[in-house]
């Protein structure tokens, strides 16, 4: 998404000026605008996120994402959850850094915290309010880079 809205009507901006530091210019600005429209996108999504999210709520996190991790900072700090259970493949995964720097914080901040193997979660399902799904990045045709089980 990123490359295609920086590199949107490239042609229009060649045809007017043939000059490379300007292209390059007119490039460097549309990169810095997408990049602020996608944060405003993430804190807005995190801030609609709360209507979903009940009094004293127990979370599954399936996945991990920066705005996955802003919402549950948000619920914390407003008091709503109860708990978090995070899903953790029974294989290495690329976020596995990650994810345990974030439980870390979450327990520091005095959130009840679980990791659970995935092909386990159809036996917490019954106790789980909220499920959210993190990806950290998704491309144009809407295909996120997370693994579902």
């Amino acid at each position: 998404m990123f490359l295609r809205f920086t590199t949107m009507m490239i042609s229009d901006i060649m045809h007017q000026s043939s000059d490379f530091d300007k292209v390059k210019e007119a490039l460097i600005d549309r990169g810095i605008q997408c990049i602020s429209t996608m944060k405003l996108c993430r804190e807005k999504a995190v801030r609609h996120f709360q209507i979903f999210v009940p009094e004293s709520a127990r979370v599954l996190i399936h996945g991990y994402s920066r705005a996955v991790a802003d919402a549950i900072r948000l619920a914390a700090a407003n008091g709503r959850l109860k708990c978090v259970y995070q899903t953790k493949l029974s294989t290495a995964s690329t976020d596995d850094e990650e994810r345990g720097k974030f439980l870390k914080e979450l327990k520091d901040a005095g959130i009840e915290c679980y990791e659970v193997l995935s092909e386990s979660v159809a036996y917490l399902m019954e106790r789980i309010d909220v499920v959210i799904l993190g990806a950290e990045a998704v491309v144009e045709s809407g295909s996120g880079w997370f693994f579902v089980s």
